[in-house]
This record gives C-alpha cells, sequence and structure tokens, in this order.
C-alpha cells in the first residue's frame, strides 16, 4: 500500500482530491479576516505548520510559491498545493540545502510571495526556526505572519496535532504586520519576535472563531 500511495501517478491523483475537497471548505465556509493581507509581492509569509492547508487563499490573486519539505507526507502537501496552482520549492529553510534557498530567492526576486511554516517540518511545535530569519535576511524580504483558526477540524496524532478543516466552518484569519530583518539586531531576538506575533495572532483568531 505505502509502494501504491507512493507512485507518482497515485500521488498527483490524491493531490487534485485534496484541493476538491479543499476548495469545498473554504466555499462552503464563513470567513472572518481581521488585519490587512499583502496587496503586493513579494513577502515571505510566515503561518504554523499545522494551519497551513487552507494557505492557497490567503494572497488568491498575487503569484505564490510554497516552500515544502522533502518528506513522503511534505510530498503529498506539494501534489495538492500544485493542484490548487502553488508553485512549490522542495526543502525547507534548514534542510534541502543551498539549493533551495537559491531557488526561493530568485522566485522572490521575479515578484512572487513564498510561503513558510517556520515550525516544520518536524518541530519543535510553533517555535521559529533560525532559517525563517536567515532567509529572510538573505533575501531582503519582509515577513508577514499569519494565522488560521476553524471551528471544525480532525486533528492528526502528529508532532504538530496538525488540523484538517471540515466543510461548513467557519475560518478565521488574522494578518500580522510586516516585519523587515534588520542583519544589526540580534537573531535570537528577532526569532522571538516573530514567534511571539504568530502565537498572539493563534489565540486571537482561535478566541474569535470560538465565540461565532
Amino acid at each position: 500500500m505505502k509502494k501504491l500511495l507512493a507512485h507518482p501517478v497515485m500521488r498527483i491523483l490524491l493531490g487534485h482530491i485534496g484541493a476538491c475537497y479543499l476548495r469545498l471548505v473554504w466555499l462552503s465556509s464563513r470567513k472572518i479576516v481581521q488585519g490587512t493581507a499583502p496587496i503586493t509581492a513579494p513577502h515571505i509569509i510566515a503561518l504554523w505548520h499545522n494551519q497551513l492547508l487552507l494557505l492557497p487563499w490567503l494572497c488568491p490573486n498575487q503569484p505564490a510559491h510554497v516552500l515544502i519539505s522533502q518528506s513522503r507526507d511534505g510530498q503529498q502537501i506539494a501534489a495538492v498545493a500544485k493542484a490548487l496552482g502553488l508553485g512549490v520549492v522542495a526543502g525547507s529553510s534548514n534542510k534541502g540545502g543551498a539549493q533551495a534557498v537559491r531557488t526561493v530567492i530568485n522566485k522572490l526576486k521575479q515578484q512572487h510571495n513564498l510561503f513558510i511554516t517556520p515550525d516544520g517540518p518536524r518541530g519543535p511545535v510553533h517555535t521559529v526556526s533560525k532559517g525563517t530569519i536567515d532567509l529572510a535576511r538573505l533575501s531582503k524580504t519582509p515577513l508577514i505572519p499569519v494565522a488560521i483558526a476553524t471551528k471544525k477540524h480532525w486533528t492528526i496524532k502528529s508532532w504538530d496535532k496538525f488540523q484538517i478543516p471540515k466543510p461548513f466552518n467557519t475560518i478565521t484569519v488574522h494578518w500580522g504586520s510586516a516585519i523587515d530583518i534588520d542583519k544589526t539586531m540580534d537573531l535570537e531576538q528577532q526569532q522571538q519576535n516573530l514567534q511571539q506575533q504568530l502565537q498572539n495572532l493563534t489565540q486571537a483568531a482561535a478566541k474569535e472563531t470560538t465565540a461565532c
């Protein structure tokens, strides 16, 4: 079964099935948005790994790529992202190496947004990696934190308690303010700044969703 699911044709098929399901979730759900999404690209848009399934609708009218790990689960998520019209860069801010970083910087120079999960691909959960800040520094691109909360979802028993939203839902999106990464500032301080913003946005989005 694992070999069958890993077959490229099966992965593409499952990617389209997943994309159709997520379209149903988005179209059938009530949306609440706080804050302002970026009007123009490029930006590096950061959200926690367990919230990533609905990211294709965050900036639907702007070209965008998503940085996804090379793991088996990552490849399946990549197939869904491609079926929804997103570009995919294989790798992570820590792994996947120099090639992934070069590709990302090139896409940002082409005025594409980049979605990144700063606690992915393996955690620790809700902890910003050093690689996220390094990538923003190298590319000289502002970081924008965002959080997505859903009222109804399944929670997978994974390291990050990955969430699969259900149809006919309430989806809350909270945007933070852009963060310009200053090379003169302490790296750890900038990590903590982004992490605190993401935690605050996640708590606020979850609270508003629960209250609906």
